[in-house]
């Protein structure tokens, strides 16, 4: 019990220690008063003859009285400045949900409900409610009130806790995924297992991932792309150096390009051996790895082995931050003549320099973004994942109180 009421009152910011310490000094002062008396045996701390304890104790009162009234002043003090501060909190809480429904869409007859939410949500995933509403507020002018909204909530506070991400920022990152692929409040917990896994595969951060979405979502979603195939595109760009605004900036160029190809870009296509009817099949199909696979295919049965170094050359100057007009001139000298049309098909193909660069950082490592399209997993599987995730971080809190 004793643990609890401390965690309590840190909790709320108090500082315990004047009034603790205070106590303290008291009654060491009212002891060593009465054993001076004779009334307290020094040895044994019982009674011993002489005065009777009341009496001692009045002769003892003057100091002890006022150590503890100074003690008493210091925590009436600290709680009066948490009282100052707890009711601007409870005010600016206020102010953050009156604001779901002026500028969010929530019913005002819900109002209550969600506060009541979020006040239950903040205890159970240790963040502040106010942090909370600002986070509601992206769910709300997304479009989820009420209940479905505090379940959207849930999911991101509990994958913003994970990853170690701002509440508003993972927030906006998961109704951004929810709406563009028309998915419903109960596949939050999902997709926020899909975007931890995501994080976790790429070199990016939260922040960094929740940003670059809003890029290429739109346009893979429209082509049937699984976010998780996206995804998973952007955490091997990452892993290998390309920043995370970058690599979505390509994945749309390319993407669009590959769907509605110029006349150019059919050629180019041609010339590289694919047949264009099966590649815009497999894009329809949102099989956006099995696309980029065919021009593995045609890649490996043209190029050297000896091409592999010059390559990986240029995708680190990418990721450092080469132009791709810089890039691929170069690449095309250290293949030689014999490959530099095969490397300038591949950009053509690719809607031009940006989607070239797509196809630089993507077709050489297939092997690796199909093993990131595994571990992200489809919703489903990432509901698994965010909830053993948000099991172990629940195990260590626990284990910190203890």
């Amino acid at each position: 019990m004793g643990t609890e009421v401390a965690s309590l009152w840190a909790s709320l910011g108090l500082n315990v220690l004047p009034f603790m310490a205070g106590l303290k000094a008291a009654g060491t002062e009212i002891d060593a008063t009465a054993v001076k008396l004779g009334v307290l045996d020094a040895g044994t701390g019982k009674s011993a003859d002489g005065l009777n304890a009341t009496g001692a104790a009045a002769l003892a009162s003057s100091k002890s009285v006022k150590l503890l009234g100074e003690a008493l002043l210091a925590t009436g003090a600290a709680l009066a400045i948490v009282g100052v501060a707890s009711i601007r909190t409870a005010s600016d809480f206020e102010e953050l949900t009156t604001a779901l429904v002026t500028g969010a869409g929530e019913a005002e007859a819900s109002l209550e409900e969600v506060r009541t939410g979020l006040l239950q949500m903040a205890g159970e995933v240790g963040v502040s409610a106010n942090e909370l509403a600002k986070g509601m507020y992206m769910v709300e002018s997304a479009g989820y009130h009420g209940a479905a909204g505090l379940e959207v909530m849930q999911a991101a506070s509990q994958g913003a806790k994970i990853g170690m991400a701002d509440q508003a920022v993972v927030a906006d990152a998961l109704t951004t995924v929810l709406k563009d692929y028309k998915l419903p409040a109960s596949a939050a917990a999902g997709v926020t297992g899909q975007m931890t896994a995501a994080v976790a595969a790429g070199k990016m951060h939260w922040e960094d991932f929740a940003a670059s979405l809003s890029k290429v979502l739109p346009m893979a979603s429209s082509l049937n792309i699984p976010f998780q195939q996206v995804a998973a595109a952007e955490a091997v760009m990452t892993a290998h150096g390309v920043n995370a605004a970058r690599a979505t900036t390509v994945l749309q160029t390319g993407l669009i390009q590959l769907m509605k190809p110029s006349t150019e870009a059919k050629r180019a296509i041609e010339d590289l051996g694919i047949p264009l009817d099966k590649l815009q099949q497999k894009l329809a199909a949102g099989n956006h790895l099995g696309a980029l696979q065919m021009f593995a295919d045609a890649m490996e049965k043209k190029l050297p082995a000896s091409a592999k170094a010059a390559i990986a050359a240029a995708q680190q100057a990418f990721a450092e931050g080469m132009d791709p007009e810089k890039i691929f001139p170069q690449l095309e000298a250290k293949l030689g003549p014999a490959y530099a049309k095969m490397i300038a098909d591949l950009v053509t193909a690719f809607g031009g320099l940006r989607g070239g660069a797509l196809a630089l950082n993507l077709i050489p490592n297939l092997t690796e973004m199909r093993a990131n399209i595994a571990s992200i997993g489809t919703v489903s599987e990432g509901a698994a994942k965010a909830q053993a995730a948000w099991a172990l971080v629940l195990e260590d809190l626990n284990t910190k109180i203890d």
